[in-house]
Protein backbone atom coordinates (compact mmCIF):
# COMPACT_ATOMS: atom_id res chain seq x y z
CA UNK A 1 0.00 0.00 0.00
CA UNK A 2 1.31 3.47 -0.89
CA UNK A 3 0.00 6.61 0.80
CA UNK A 4 0.60 10.11 -0.54
CA UNK A 5 0.96 13.19 1.65
CA UNK A 6 -2.33 14.54 0.29
CA UNK A 7 -4.11 11.35 1.36
CA UNK A 8 -2.49 11.53 4.78
CA UNK A 9 -3.60 15.10 5.41
CA UNK A 10 -7.12 14.25 4.24
CA UNK A 11 -7.08 11.45 6.80
CA UNK A 12 -5.94 13.86 9.55
CA UNK A 13 -8.90 16.12 8.81
CA UNK A 14 -11.37 13.23 8.91
CA UNK A 15 -9.92 11.89 12.17
CA UNK A 16 -10.07 15.31 13.79
CA UNK A 17 -13.67 15.91 12.65
CA UNK A 18 -14.76 12.51 13.99
CA UNK A 19 -13.96 13.54 17.57
CA UNK A 20 -12.21 10.24 18.33
CA UNK A 21 -8.91 11.83 19.23
CA UNK A 22 -8.69 10.67 22.82
CA UNK A 23 -5.08 11.52 23.62
CA UNK A 24 -4.89 14.16 26.34
CA UNK A 25 -2.38 16.98 26.02
CA UNK A 26 0.82 16.14 27.85
CA UNK A 27 2.53 18.44 30.29
CA UNK A 28 5.18 20.76 28.93
CA UNK A 29 7.84 18.66 30.67
CA UNK A 30 6.68 15.52 28.89
CA UNK A 31 6.39 17.35 25.58
CA UNK A 32 10.08 18.28 25.56
CA UNK A 33 11.57 16.68 22.48
CA UNK A 34 15.04 15.27 21.95
CA UNK A 35 15.32 16.15 18.27
CA UNK A 36 16.40 12.94 16.52
CA UNK A 37 17.41 11.47 13.18
CA UNK A 38 14.00 9.78 12.79
CA UNK A 39 12.32 13.19 12.78
CA UNK A 40 13.97 14.13 9.49
CA UNK A 41 11.60 13.67 6.51
CA UNK A 42 12.35 10.50 4.57
CA UNK A 43 12.20 10.52 0.78
CA UNK A 44 11.68 7.14 -0.95
CA UNK A 45 14.60 6.32 -3.20
CA UNK A 46 13.10 5.65 -6.63
CA UNK A 47 15.70 6.85 -9.12
CA UNK A 48 13.78 6.99 -12.37
CA UNK A 49 10.92 9.26 -11.26
CA UNK A 50 13.46 11.81 -10.01
CA UNK A 51 15.40 11.74 -13.22
CA UNK A 52 12.79 12.08 -15.95
CA UNK A 53 12.59 15.85 -16.38
CA UNK A 54 10.17 15.88 -19.31
CA UNK A 55 7.92 12.96 -18.39
CA UNK A 56 4.18 13.53 -18.80
CA UNK A 57 3.36 10.87 -16.19
CA UNK A 58 1.72 12.59 -13.20
CA UNK A 59 3.24 10.13 -10.72
CA UNK A 60 6.70 10.82 -12.07
CA UNK A 61 6.14 14.58 -11.89
CA UNK A 62 4.99 14.39 -8.27
CA UNK A 63 7.93 12.16 -7.24
CA UNK A 64 10.47 14.45 -8.84
CA UNK A 65 8.79 17.56 -7.41
CA UNK A 66 8.89 16.04 -3.93
CA UNK A 67 12.67 15.66 -3.86
CA UNK A 68 13.30 18.80 -5.90
CA UNK A 69 11.41 20.97 -3.41
CA UNK A 70 14.03 20.04 -0.82
CA UNK A 71 17.15 20.00 -3.01
CA UNK A 72 16.39 23.38 -4.62
CA UNK A 73 17.14 24.93 -1.22
CA UNK A 74 20.75 23.69 -1.21
CA UNK A 75 22.66 26.87 -1.97
CA UNK A 76 25.26 27.07 -4.73
CA UNK A 77 25.42 27.52 -8.49
CA UNK A 78 27.28 24.27 -9.18
CA UNK A 79 28.32 21.07 -7.43
CA UNK A 80 31.44 22.58 -5.86
CA UNK A 81 29.50 25.46 -4.30
CA UNK A 82 26.74 23.14 -3.08
CA UNK A 83 29.29 20.87 -1.35
CA UNK A 84 30.81 23.95 0.29
CA UNK A 85 27.36 25.07 1.45
CA UNK A 86 26.60 21.61 2.89
CA UNK A 87 29.88 21.60 4.81
CA UNK A 88 29.16 25.02 6.27
CA UNK A 89 25.95 23.59 7.69
CA UNK A 90 27.61 20.39 8.96
CA UNK A 91 30.50 22.24 10.62
CA UNK A 92 27.97 24.11 12.73
CA UNK A 93 29.80 27.38 13.30
CA UNK A 94 27.11 29.49 15.07
CA UNK A 95 28.08 32.70 13.31
CA UNK A 96 28.09 31.03 9.88
CA UNK A 97 24.69 29.45 10.54
CA UNK A 98 23.28 32.70 11.81
CA UNK A 99 24.43 34.63 8.74
CA UNK A 100 23.32 31.87 6.36
CA UNK A 101 19.69 32.15 7.46
CA UNK A 102 19.68 35.78 8.63
CA UNK A 103 17.59 37.04 5.72
CA UNK A 104 14.97 34.28 5.93
CA UNK A 105 11.61 34.28 7.73
CA UNK A 106 10.72 31.50 10.14
CA UNK A 107 9.00 29.44 7.45
CA UNK A 108 11.84 29.88 4.97
CA UNK A 109 14.42 28.97 7.59
CA UNK A 110 12.52 25.78 8.37
CA UNK A 111 12.42 24.86 4.64
CA UNK A 112 16.13 25.57 4.21
CA UNK A 113 17.35 23.69 7.27
CA UNK A 114 15.11 20.72 6.52
CA UNK A 115 16.48 20.65 2.97
CA UNK A 116 20.05 20.12 4.13
CA UNK A 117 18.99 17.39 6.56
CA UNK A 118 16.85 15.64 3.93
CA UNK A 119 19.78 15.78 1.50
CA UNK A 120 22.15 14.15 4.01
CA UNK A 121 19.65 11.51 5.14
CA UNK A 122 18.67 10.56 1.59
CA UNK A 123 22.32 10.39 0.51
CA UNK A 124 23.14 8.15 3.48
CA UNK A 125 20.17 5.85 2.73
CA UNK A 126 21.14 5.68 -0.91
CA UNK A 127 24.74 4.64 -0.17
CA UNK A 128 23.91 2.23 2.66
CA UNK A 129 20.83 0.43 1.31
CA UNK A 130 21.90 -0.46 -2.22
CA UNK A 131 24.58 -2.61 -3.82
CA UNK A 132 27.34 -0.91 -5.81
CA UNK A 133 25.51 -1.03 -9.15
CA UNK A 134 22.09 0.17 -8.00
CA UNK A 135 23.61 2.77 -5.66
CA UNK A 136 25.54 4.23 -8.58
CA UNK A 137 22.41 4.38 -10.73
CA UNK A 138 20.34 6.00 -7.97
CA UNK A 139 23.18 8.40 -7.20
CA UNK A 140 23.09 9.57 -10.82
CA UNK A 141 19.42 10.47 -10.46
CA UNK A 142 19.91 12.11 -7.07
CA UNK A 143 22.80 14.25 -8.32
CA UNK A 144 20.87 15.11 -11.47
CA UNK A 145 18.04 16.59 -9.42
CA UNK A 146 20.47 18.39 -7.09
CA UNK A 147 22.08 20.07 -10.11
CA UNK A 148 18.72 20.97 -11.65
CA UNK A 149 19.03 18.47 -14.49
CA UNK A 150 18.42 14.74 -14.75
CA UNK A 151 19.61 11.32 -15.83
CA UNK A 152 20.27 10.37 -19.43
CA UNK A 153 18.62 7.10 -20.51
CA UNK A 154 20.95 4.25 -21.43
CA UNK A 155 21.49 3.40 -25.08
CA UNK A 156 21.75 7.02 -26.22
CA UNK A 157 25.25 6.71 -27.68
CA UNK A 158 26.79 8.95 -25.04
CA UNK A 159 29.19 8.30 -22.20
CA UNK A 160 27.36 10.85 -20.03
CA UNK A 161 25.04 9.67 -17.26
CA UNK A 162 23.27 12.96 -16.51
CA UNK A 163 23.05 16.65 -17.34
CA UNK A 164 22.96 19.70 -15.10
CA UNK A 165 20.56 22.64 -15.44
CA UNK A 166 22.58 24.26 -18.26
CA UNK A 167 22.93 21.00 -20.19
CA UNK A 168 26.51 20.07 -19.24
CA UNK A 169 26.94 16.33 -19.95
CA UNK A 170 28.31 14.61 -16.82
CA UNK A 171 29.76 11.14 -16.40
CA UNK A 172 29.48 10.07 -12.76
CA UNK A 173 31.65 7.43 -11.10
CA UNK A 174 31.08 6.11 -7.56
CA UNK A 175 33.78 3.77 -6.24
CA UNK A 176 35.49 2.59 -3.09
CA UNK A 177 38.53 4.80 -2.57
CA UNK A 178 40.92 1.89 -3.19
CA UNK A 179 39.44 0.93 -6.57
CA UNK A 180 38.42 4.26 -8.05
CA UNK A 181 38.79 4.91 -11.78
CA UNK A 182 37.15 6.91 -14.53
CA UNK A 183 36.56 5.12 -17.78
CA UNK A 184 34.15 3.65 -20.28
CA UNK A 185 33.68 3.39 -24.00
CA UNK A 186 36.36 5.32 -25.86
CA UNK A 187 34.06 5.38 -28.91
CA UNK A 188 31.18 6.96 -26.98
CA UNK A 189 33.58 9.49 -25.47
CA UNK A 190 34.85 10.50 -28.92
CA UNK A 191 31.26 10.83 -30.20
CA UNK A 192 30.55 13.26 -27.36
CA UNK A 193 33.68 15.29 -27.97
CA UNK A 194 33.17 15.80 -31.70
CA UNK A 195 29.72 17.39 -31.20
CA UNK A 196 28.69 20.42 -29.13
CA UNK A 197 29.56 21.23 -26.41
CA UNK A 198 32.72 19.25 -27.33
CA UNK A 199 33.31 18.22 -23.73
CA UNK A 200 32.23 15.80 -21.00
CA UNK A 201 32.55 16.62 -17.33
CA UNK A 202 33.66 13.79 -15.05
CA UNK A 203 32.54 13.68 -11.43
CA UNK A 204 34.37 10.93 -9.57
CA UNK A 205 33.24 10.15 -6.02
CA UNK A 206 35.27 7.95 -3.68
CA UNK A 207 33.74 6.14 -0.70
CA UNK A 208 35.58 5.55 2.58
CA UNK A 209 32.97 3.83 4.74
CA UNK A 210 32.69 1.82 7.92
CA UNK A 211 29.83 -0.20 9.39
CA UNK A 212 26.76 -1.35 7.50
CA UNK A 213 23.03 -0.66 7.25
CA UNK A 214 21.87 1.95 9.75
CA UNK A 215 25.33 2.00 11.36
CA UNK A 216 27.13 2.89 8.13
CA UNK A 217 29.15 6.09 8.21
CA UNK A 218 32.09 7.63 6.41
CA UNK A 219 33.11 10.22 3.88
CA UNK A 220 32.42 10.80 0.20
CA UNK A 221 35.14 12.77 -1.60
CA UNK A 222 34.35 14.47 -4.90
CA UNK A 223 36.72 15.04 -7.85
CA UNK A 224 35.76 16.90 -11.01
CA UNK A 225 37.47 17.47 -14.36
CA UNK A 226 36.64 17.96 -18.04
CA UNK A 227 37.65 15.85 -21.01
CA UNK A 228 37.40 18.05 -24.11
CA UNK A 229 38.11 18.03 -27.81
CA UNK A 230 41.18 20.10 -27.06
CA UNK A 231 42.75 18.01 -24.27
CA UNK A 232 41.62 14.43 -24.96
CA UNK A 233 44.67 13.24 -26.93
CA UNK A 234 47.16 14.66 -24.45
CA UNK A 235 45.28 13.20 -21.46
CA UNK A 236 45.10 9.74 -23.05
CA UNK A 237 48.74 9.96 -24.14
CA UNK A 238 49.85 10.68 -20.55
CA UNK A 239 47.70 8.15 -18.67
CA UNK A 240 49.35 4.77 -19.06
CA UNK A 241 47.73 2.16 -21.29
CA UNK A 242 45.37 4.76 -22.76
CA UNK A 243 48.27 5.97 -24.92
CA UNK A 244 47.65 3.13 -27.37
CA UNK A 245 44.08 4.33 -27.95
CA UNK A 246 45.24 7.58 -29.59
CA UNK A 247 47.76 5.99 -31.95
CA UNK A 248 47.06 6.76 -35.63
CA UNK A 249 48.33 5.39 -38.95
CA UNK A 250 51.84 6.69 -39.59
CA UNK A 251 50.84 7.96 -43.06
CA UNK A 252 48.78 10.73 -41.42
CA UNK A 253 51.93 12.49 -40.20
CA UNK A 254 53.16 12.91 -43.77
CA UNK A 255 49.78 13.52 -45.42
CA UNK A 256 47.23 15.46 -43.38
CA UNK A 257 44.94 15.36 -46.41
CA UNK A 258 44.05 11.77 -45.52
CA UNK A 259 41.79 13.25 -42.85
CA UNK A 260 39.42 14.29 -45.66
CA UNK A 261 38.67 10.70 -46.64
CA UNK A 262 34.96 9.90 -46.42
CA UNK A 263 35.08 7.44 -43.53
CA UNK A 264 31.73 5.74 -42.82
CA UNK A 265 30.79 6.37 -39.19
CA UNK A 266 30.23 3.55 -36.74
CA UNK A 267 26.54 3.57 -35.71
CA UNK A 268 25.95 4.12 -32.00
CA UNK A 269 23.81 1.87 -29.78
CA UNK A 270 20.64 3.83 -30.43
CA UNK A 271 21.15 3.68 -34.21
CA UNK A 272 21.89 -0.07 -34.06
CA UNK A 273 18.75 -0.67 -32.04
CA UNK A 274 16.71 1.38 -34.52
CA UNK A 275 18.06 -0.71 -37.40
CA UNK A 276 17.28 -4.00 -35.67
CA UNK A 277 13.77 -2.75 -34.85
CA UNK A 278 13.23 -1.79 -38.49
CA UNK A 279 14.23 -5.28 -39.66
CA UNK A 280 12.20 -6.98 -36.95
CA UNK A 281 9.07 -4.93 -37.68
CA UNK A 282 9.22 -5.74 -41.38
CA UNK A 283 9.36 -9.48 -40.63
CA UNK A 284 6.86 -9.73 -37.78
CA UNK A 285 4.23 -7.14 -38.63
CA UNK A 286 0.87 -8.18 -37.18
CA UNK A 287 2.22 -10.71 -34.67
CA UNK A 288 0.56 -10.14 -31.27
CA UNK A 289 3.78 -10.82 -29.35
CA UNK A 290 6.22 -8.97 -31.63
CA UNK A 291 6.32 -5.53 -29.95
CA UNK A 292 6.83 -6.89 -26.43
CA UNK A 293 9.43 -9.37 -27.65
CA UNK A 294 11.37 -6.69 -29.51
CA UNK A 295 11.55 -4.45 -26.43
CA UNK A 296 12.94 -7.19 -24.18
CA UNK A 297 15.27 -8.89 -26.67
CA UNK A 298 18.99 -8.05 -26.37
CA UNK A 299 19.88 -8.33 -30.05
CA UNK A 300 23.55 -7.41 -29.60
CA UNK A 301 24.04 -10.26 -27.11
CA UNK A 302 23.91 -12.81 -29.93
CA UNK A 303 26.98 -12.90 -32.12
CA UNK A 304 27.36 -14.72 -35.42
CA UNK A 305 28.35 -18.37 -35.08
CA UNK A 306 28.38 -18.44 -31.27
CA UNK A 307 25.18 -17.77 -29.33
CA UNK A 308 22.55 -18.18 -32.01
CA UNK A 309 20.21 -21.09 -32.79
CA UNK A 310 21.94 -24.44 -33.05
CA UNK A 311 20.11 -27.53 -34.29
CA UNK A 312 20.88 -31.23 -33.97
CA UNK A 313 21.20 -33.50 -37.01
CA UNK A 314 17.52 -34.34 -36.56
CA UNK A 315 16.67 -30.67 -36.93
CA UNK A 316 15.64 -30.00 -33.33
CA UNK A 317 17.22 -27.39 -31.05
CA UNK A 318 19.95 -28.59 -28.72
CA UNK A 319 18.79 -29.07 -25.12
CA UNK A 320 21.23 -26.48 -23.83
CA UNK A 321 20.81 -23.95 -26.61
CA UNK A 322 20.28 -20.62 -24.74
CA UNK A 323 18.89 -18.82 -27.79
CA UNK A 324 16.03 -21.27 -28.27
CA UNK A 325 15.24 -21.45 -24.54
CA UNK A 326 15.13 -17.65 -24.32
CA UNK A 327 12.84 -17.33 -27.36
CA UNK A 328 10.45 -20.03 -26.07
CA UNK A 329 10.25 -18.70 -22.50
CA UNK A 330 9.85 -15.07 -23.64
CA UNK A 331 7.03 -15.96 -26.04
CA UNK A 332 5.28 -17.95 -23.31
CA UNK A 333 5.59 -15.06 -20.83
CA UNK A 334 4.15 -12.58 -23.34
CA UNK A 335 1.30 -14.78 -24.57
CA UNK A 336 0.52 -16.36 -21.22
CA UNK A 337 0.45 -19.88 -22.62
CA UNK A 338 2.78 -22.77 -23.36
CA UNK A 339 4.34 -23.02 -26.83
CA UNK A 340 4.90 -26.45 -28.35
CA UNK A 341 8.45 -27.33 -29.39
CA UNK A 342 7.48 -27.07 -33.07
CA UNK A 343 5.75 -23.69 -32.70
CA UNK A 344 8.61 -22.19 -30.67
CA UNK A 345 11.20 -23.55 -33.12
CA UNK A 346 9.41 -21.96 -36.06
CA UNK A 347 9.48 -18.54 -34.39
CA UNK A 348 13.10 -19.00 -33.24
CA UNK A 349 14.15 -19.65 -36.85
CA UNK A 350 12.37 -16.48 -38.00
CA UNK A 351 13.93 -14.39 -35.22
CA UNK A 352 17.33 -15.75 -36.18
CA UNK A 353 16.69 -14.60 -39.77
CA UNK A 354 16.12 -11.08 -38.43
CA UNK A 355 19.39 -11.30 -36.50
CA UNK A 356 21.29 -12.48 -39.57
CA UNK A 357 19.89 -9.56 -41.56
CA UNK A 358 20.97 -7.19 -38.79
CA UNK A 359 24.49 -8.61 -38.71
CA UNK A 360 24.67 -8.28 -42.48
CA UNK A 361 24.04 -4.54 -42.05
CA UNK A 362 26.77 -4.23 -39.37
CA UNK A 363 29.27 -6.22 -41.44
CA UNK A 364 28.55 -4.02 -44.45
CA UNK A 365 29.38 -0.83 -42.53
CA UNK A 366 32.55 -2.36 -41.07
CA UNK A 367 33.65 -3.48 -44.53
CA UNK A 368 33.18 0.03 -45.90
CA UNK A 369 35.24 1.46 -43.03
CA UNK A 370 37.96 -1.13 -43.50
CA UNK A 371 38.20 -0.26 -47.21
CA UNK A 372 38.75 3.42 -46.43
CA UNK A 373 41.15 2.74 -43.56
CA UNK A 374 43.17 0.46 -45.86
CA UNK A 375 44.01 3.57 -47.90
CA UNK A 376 45.43 5.20 -44.77
CA UNK A 377 47.18 2.09 -43.49
CA UNK A 378 47.09 0.22 -40.20
CA UNK A 379 50.61 0.74 -38.91
CA UNK A 380 49.47 2.63 -35.82
CA UNK A 381 52.08 4.78 -34.05
CA UNK A 382 52.13 7.47 -31.35
CA UNK A 383 55.20 9.23 -32.82
CA UNK A 384 56.71 9.76 -36.25
CA UNK A 385 60.04 11.45 -36.99
CA UNK A 386 60.18 12.99 -33.52
CA UNK A 387 56.62 14.37 -33.68
CA UNK A 388 54.18 12.91 -31.15
CA UNK A 389 50.47 12.45 -31.76
CA UNK A 390 49.88 15.20 -29.20
CA UNK A 391 51.96 17.72 -31.16
CA UNK A 392 50.39 16.67 -34.45
CA UNK A 393 46.87 16.85 -32.97
CA UNK A 394 47.49 20.30 -31.50
CA UNK A 395 48.38 21.59 -34.98
CA UNK A 396 44.92 20.69 -36.34
CA UNK A 397 41.79 22.85 -36.47
CA UNK A 398 38.54 21.80 -34.78
CA UNK A 399 37.13 19.96 -37.81
CA UNK A 400 40.39 18.12 -38.39
CA UNK A 401 40.61 17.11 -34.72
CA UNK A 402 37.19 15.48 -34.97
CA UNK A 403 38.26 13.48 -38.04
CA UNK A 404 41.57 12.56 -36.39
CA UNK A 405 39.81 10.97 -33.40
CA UNK A 406 37.71 8.69 -35.63
CA UNK A 407 40.94 7.33 -37.14
CA UNK A 408 42.59 6.56 -33.80
CA UNK A 409 43.30 2.94 -32.95
CA UNK A 410 40.82 2.77 -30.09
CA UNK A 411 37.81 4.14 -31.96
CA UNK A 412 35.11 1.55 -32.55
CA UNK A 413 36.37 -1.10 -30.19
CA UNK A 414 38.22 -0.20 -27.00
CA UNK A 415 37.63 1.03 -23.45
CA UNK A 416 39.68 3.63 -21.60
CA UNK A 417 40.48 3.78 -17.89
CA UNK A 418 41.97 6.69 -15.96
CA UNK A 419 43.29 5.18 -12.73
CA UNK A 420 43.20 6.64 -9.23
CA UNK A 421 46.63 8.27 -9.20
CA UNK A 422 45.93 9.97 -12.53
CA UNK A 423 42.54 11.27 -11.35
CA UNK A 424 44.12 12.84 -8.28
CA UNK A 425 46.66 14.61 -10.51
CA UNK A 426 44.63 15.00 -13.69
CA UNK A 427 45.64 18.65 -14.16
CA UNK A 428 49.27 17.49 -14.50
CA UNK A 429 48.37 15.19 -17.42
CA UNK A 430 47.77 18.02 -19.88
CA UNK A 431 48.97 21.54 -20.54
CA UNK A 432 45.45 22.56 -21.55
CA UNK A 433 43.70 24.82 -19.02
CA UNK A 434 40.24 23.44 -19.82
CA UNK A 435 40.93 20.22 -17.89
CA UNK A 436 39.37 21.87 -14.80
CA UNK A 437 36.14 23.93 -14.79
CA UNK A 438 36.36 27.68 -14.42
CA UNK A 439 37.66 28.90 -11.03
CA UNK A 440 38.57 25.33 -9.96
CA UNK A 441 42.22 25.04 -8.96
CA UNK A 442 42.54 21.32 -8.18
CA UNK A 443 40.73 18.08 -9.04
CA UNK A 444 39.21 17.68 -5.56
CA UNK A 445 36.15 19.85 -4.91
CA UNK A 446 35.34 18.73 -1.37
CA UNK A 447 33.99 15.97 0.85
CA UNK A 448 30.69 15.15 2.59
CA UNK A 449 30.42 13.12 5.80
CA UNK A 450 27.47 10.73 5.80
CA UNK A 451 25.96 8.41 8.39
CA UNK A 452 23.45 8.61 11.21
CA UNK A 453 25.89 10.02 13.81
CA UNK A 454 27.22 12.70 11.46
CA UNK A 455 23.69 13.77 10.58
CA UNK A 456 22.63 13.77 14.23
CA UNK A 457 25.48 16.19 14.99
CA UNK A 458 24.30 18.43 12.17
CA UNK A 459 20.76 18.19 13.46
CA UNK A 460 21.90 19.27 16.91
CA UNK A 461 23.61 22.31 15.37
CA UNK A 462 20.45 23.27 13.50
CA UNK A 463 17.92 22.56 16.24
CA UNK A 464 18.20 26.14 17.51
CA UNK A 465 17.09 27.43 14.11
CA UNK A 466 14.07 25.27 13.53
CA UNK A 467 10.80 24.81 15.39
CA UNK A 468 11.03 21.44 17.14
CA UNK A 469 7.35 20.84 16.44
CA UNK A 470 8.35 20.28 12.80
CA UNK A 471 10.30 17.19 13.82
CA UNK A 472 7.38 15.93 15.91
CA UNK A 473 5.22 16.18 12.79
CA UNK A 474 7.57 14.13 10.64
CA UNK A 475 8.23 11.55 13.36
CA UNK A 476 4.49 10.99 13.65
CA UNK A 477 4.05 10.95 9.88
CA UNK A 478 6.48 8.05 9.79
CA UNK A 479 4.66 6.25 12.63
CA UNK A 480 1.27 6.92 11.06
CA UNK A 481 2.30 5.54 7.67
CA UNK A 482 3.86 2.41 9.19
CA UNK A 483 0.83 1.66 11.37
CA UNK A 484 -1.70 2.25 8.60
CA UNK A 485 0.23 0.05 6.20
CA UNK A 486 0.43 -2.76 8.78
CA UNK A 487 -3.24 -2.39 9.73
CA UNK A 488 -4.48 -2.72 6.14
CA UNK A 489 -1.91 -5.35 5.12
CA UNK A 490 -2.96 -7.57 8.03
CA UNK A 491 -6.66 -7.41 7.11
CA UNK A 492 -7.89 -4.74 9.57
CA UNK A 493 -7.56 -7.12 12.54
CA UNK A 494 -4.94 -5.42 14.72
CA UNK A 495 -6.87 -2.58 16.40
CA UNK A 496 -3.74 -1.51 18.27
CA UNK A 497 -2.18 -0.46 14.97
CA UNK A 498 -5.29 1.59 14.16
CA UNK A 499 -5.22 3.25 17.58
CA UNK A 500 -1.53 4.13 17.21
CA UNK A 501 -2.25 5.62 13.77
CA UNK A 502 -5.07 7.73 15.26
CA UNK A 503 -2.75 8.94 18.03
CA UNK A 504 -0.10 9.92 15.49
CA UNK A 505 -2.71 11.72 13.39
CA UNK A 506 -3.78 13.72 16.42
CA UNK A 507 -0.24 14.79 17.20
CA UNK A 508 0.33 15.82 13.61
CA UNK A 509 -2.84 17.91 13.56
CA UNK A 510 -1.98 19.78 16.76
CA UNK A 511 1.69 20.33 16.00
CA UNK A 512 0.97 21.56 12.47
CA UNK A 513 -1.36 24.19 13.94
CA UNK A 514 1.36 25.23 16.40
CA UNK A 515 3.94 25.60 13.64
CA UNK A 516 1.44 27.60 11.57
CA UNK A 517 0.89 29.95 14.52
CA UNK A 518 4.57 30.33 15.40
CA UNK A 519 6.12 30.67 11.91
Amino acid sequence: MSITLDELFTLFEEVEKSGILSEKPQSKALQKLAVSYDGIPEIPIAELPWAQMESTDEGVKVSRMQIQQFLDNIKGEDLSQKIQSINEIMNGDPEVLKSKFADQSGGSAIASTLSYLVFLKTLTNLISNFNASSAGFSFEAFLGVLLGGGQIATGKGTIADLKDKVGTPISLKLYQETSVKAGGSYTDLVRDLVRPPNSVQYVVVTKQLGGSGSDLSGVLTFYRFNLTLQNIVEVMYNTGKNQELVQVPSSLFANKGLLDLDLPRVPDKEEKKAKFDEIFDSMFSGESWAEDFKQSFEHDAYKLGTEMLKLTKAGSPGKRNPFFRLVKSTLEDIEGREFSMEEALEQAKRIQEALLEYHKYIIGINSQRDAVIAKVGKDYVEEQNGVTVVEFYDSLNTEEKAKFLTLTKGFGKDQFDIIRSSIYQINSKTSKKDILPKDQEQPSIGSINIGRDNIQNTLNNLSQLINQNVFVIFQNLKALTANLQSYFAEGLVDDKKAEEAITSAGRISRKTKQVQTEK
